[in-house]
């Protein structure tokens, strides 16, 4: 629903004149979308919208052009937080291996060293 809803918005502020969150609550409600203010005011700075002149001395709401800037860097965190956890994993299953490893050839010397000198 949050992101039917934040793209309804973006529709509204490209196609309408939006000057006040009550219009653009309003503008919602039109197409079915009934919210409240503090949701209006949350969306608003999540999408980042800005408000630009129009002109005749009024300000309207528009899509911020660091919108995409910062939706590809939350991507970029994603993947490179991905890569991090995938080399982590890695670590952790060579150091289990060397230690698995390890255990076996001690075991295998102290048992060896137990029936020698047995």
């Amino acid at each position: 629903m949050k992101r039917y809803r934040y793209n309804k918005i973006k529709e509204i502020v490209q196609s309408k004149a939006i000057e006040t969150q009550e219009e653009l609550a309003a503008a919602l409600l039109e197409e079915g979308i009934e919210v409240t203010q503090a949701t209006v005011s949350r969306d608003i700075k999540e999408l980042m919208l800005i408000k630009i002149p129009t002109g005749d001395g009024h300000y309207r709401y528009a899509l911020s052009p660091e919108e995409n800037v910062v939706l590809s860097g939350c991507l970029f965190n994603r993947w490179t937080t991905v890569i991090n956890l995938n080399w982590w994993s890695a670590i952790i299953e060579l150091l289990v291996t060397v230690i698995s490893y390890i255990n076996y050839k001690a075991s295998g010397c102290i048992h060896w060293l137990f029936w020698r000198y047995i």
